[in-house]
């Protein structure tokens, strides 16, 4: 989980809200006068921002496998050909990365992330082999400033509160299932050494890299035959191309080692043991259940009524509910009112109704309902996974179940549950990342147990 906005970063953004401990006051300051007036100092919290998210999820992915990516940034409107998809390369570098590899697999210029993390769960539906998964987002005052309509001045060396805080998430998804089905039992017992081609491991770093430019000279062309007159690729190979190169490593491999192995496009070679132990090594942080989207439209595309919107909204939650192990519930839930006041109202009838027993979420108990419109402000496209990574930090921190809701730019909601590990599998965390595995090789960040 990588988790930063403005200047505040990981679980520091959870002990932040507690603290404040107010529905209506962010953790950060409404004053101009609290806001560095440097552009290139706002540019620096944009960079250290990406570092943050991209060490603290893409920094647990397993070694030299490349892993597919999905990308959100804020909406283009004027086609500056700024791709999402750049913030895979920036990401990388901002973050040190060296031997991570990254496949470009989806990236959208958008308002909502809701798309985007349905499409991840599909993938994982479409794609059974697969291990693990990165989407990533940013946005931001300063990350839109490329995108202003031409001629126009961009951000000026003012003190100002920010429209849009600089606002990065990374959220690695993994499923221990397929390691253990489609991978652990046909590890090799290689060293670990990318630069030894006489290993399938040395062959396919040597070959990823070799397609890099290959994969930026056809993208560029193919854009040039679509018109566009100075295109710019996005830094990371596409995995539609990735995978069409694929047939000639194979012929260079020797796929020696345990078992029948055979090779595929998202398993090109064996893992090596110490790929294995990495995969093994790094934190559970929680359990990510599948998103239930809730339209707000009748059969007619008509906007419904708050008490229709409320009733569909509490069939929605019970449905999510139901992808949670039995007796187990949401003890808080995050939303967003930010341009989106009506799904409050609705969300606040639907609980409201829910609530039986005494025993149910209030959204105005400040222990419960946390509006990051409000605790945090404006945080852009990234809205939804800073909701799912603070939920997930609350969860694991605080324990119990956390909801999340978030919005679509049809205007239709998504509930979805984060449940967190258990006991056990936190002290495994512990022994391997230390008591707080958020802040894991940051500067303030505890080291584990030795």
């Amino acid at each position: 989980v990588g988790l930063a906005v403005d200047d505040w970063h990981q679980s520091s953004i959870w002990r932040e809200i507690k603290k404040t401990n107010n529905n209506f006051t962010s953790i950060y300051s409404r004053d101009p006068k609290d806001y560095d007036s440097s552009l290139s100092s706002r540019g620096i919290t944009r960079n250290i921002n990406i570092r943050v998210a991209f060490k603290h999820s893409a920094g647990e992915a397993v070694a030299y496998w490349p892993i597919p990516v999905f990308a959100l940034g804020p909406p283009d409107p004027y086609k500056t050909g700024y791709r999402a998809a750049g913030l895979i390369s920036s990401g990388r570098n901002k973050a040190t990365l060296g031997v991570t590899q990254f496949l470009w697999q989806d990236d959208e210029s958008t308002t909502h992330a809701q798309g985007m993390i349905e499409r991840l769960f599909q993938f994982f539906d479409d794609n059974p082999q697969v291990p693990q998964a990165l989407i990533t987002s940013r946005d931001g005052d300063v990350t839109r400033d490329v995108y202003r309509k031409p001629g126009t001045p961009g951000l000026q060396s003012v003190q100002v509160v920010p429209t849009v805080y600089e606002s990065m998430t990374g959220l690695l998804v993994t499923r221990s299932d397929r390691v253990d089905r489609y991978i652990r039992r046909y590890a090799t017992h290689e060293r670990e050494d990318n630069q030894n081609k006489d290993t399938d491991l040395g062959k396919l770093w040597a070959f990823y890299w070799q397609q890099a430019p290959k994969f930026r000279k056809a993208y560029e062309e193919a854009e040039r035959t679509k018109g566009a007159e100075d295109p710019l690729a996005p830094g990371t190979m596409s995995t539609a191309y990735w995978q069409s190169q694929l047939p000639t490593l194979w012929q260079t491999i020797s796929n020696r080692g345990p078992g029948e192995f055979e090779p595929s496009p998202w398993l090109p070679i064996r893992w090596a043991q110490h790929q294995v132990k990495e995969f093994d090594a790094a934190p559970v942080l929680g359990y990510l259940h599948r998103p239930i989207k809730v339209s707000m439209q009748d059969e007619n595309g008509k906007r419904l009524k708050p008490a229709l919107q409320a009733k569909a909204l509490q069939a929605g939650w019970l449905e999510a509910l139901d992808t949670l192990p039995e007796g187990h519930k949401p003890v808080r839930v995050f939303y967003d009112t930010t341009d989106n006041q009506e799904a409050e109202i609705a969300l606040t009838l639907a609980l409201h109704g829910l609530n039986t027993d005494g025993h149910g979420i209030e959204l105005g108990n400040v222990d419960e309902g946390y509006n990051i419109g409000r605790r945090l402000g404006n945080t852009g496209v990234s809205s939804a996974l800073v909701e799912i990574n603070l939920a997930t930090i609350a969860s694991y921190l605080d324990g119990g179940t956390s909801a999340v809701v978030y919005a679509g730019q049809d205007g239709s909601l998504t509930v979805q549950m984060i449940r967190p590990p258990s006991e056990a599998r936190k002290e495994k965390n512990r022994q391997n990342r230390g008591a707080d595995p958020f802040k894991f090789g940051s500067p303030s960040g505890g080291a584990p147990k030795p």
